[in-house]
């Protein structure tokens, strides 16, 4: 049985909407003169960014608003904004709420998890975040009775592969 780790077992959803909030509240008045609407991070996070790469998500919300930015440039201070330099700049906004909050658990997904292994039914946790492993430190204890394998996957999620190619290892053997 897989187990998203983002959405399934973890409310990540959550502290990355909060990230992206702090982001964009942090440079749209800069990029916009205040003239675009701020960031809403519900409906924004939903329509622009919510299952999509960083990248591709930075792009269109900023679209969005009528904004284009270069995608790559210099790093220094002062110079304009970049499409991997705001990607960067929220990748360390999600670390450090990450960090202070930690992230809430679905205990419901954490309890089916052990009632299968317990019944020696192979389960996973499969995530396409690049921060799964500071999530499950975040998430803590928790996580740690569920002896459920762990897999990261190599594309954005929704991905179909995301789901299938754990299946075929040899982590859901039963005995991980």
């Amino acid at each position: 049985m897989l187990f998203d780790l983002d959405g399934v077992v973890t409310d990540t959803a959550r502290v990355h909407s909060r990230a992206w909030q702090a982001l964009f509240d942090e440079v749209l008045p800069g990029l916009t003169g205040e003239t675009a609407a701020p960031f809403d991070p519900e409906a924004d996070y939903l329509r622009h960014i919510d299952g999509r790469r960083r990248e591709d998500g930075i792009r269109e919300f900023l679209e969005s608003r009528g904004i284009r930015l270069p995608e790559d440039g210099p790093d220094a201070a002062g110079s304009p904004p970049t499409i991997a330099g705001l990607a960067a700049r929220k990748q360390a906004l999600f670390e450090s709420i990450l960090a202070a909050e930690g992230v809430s658990v679905f205990e419901d997904a954490l309890s089916l998890a052990r009632r299968l292994r317990r019944g020696h039914i192979a389960t996973a946790i499969v995530t396409s975040s690049r921060n799964s492993a500071r999530v499950l430190r975040a998430a803590g204890a928790a996580m740690t009775s569920t002896s459920s394998s762990t897999a990261r996957m190599p594309c954005g999620s929704p991905c179909p592969e995301n789901r299938i190619q754990p299946c075929f290892s040899k982590r859901l053997s039963g005995s991980a």
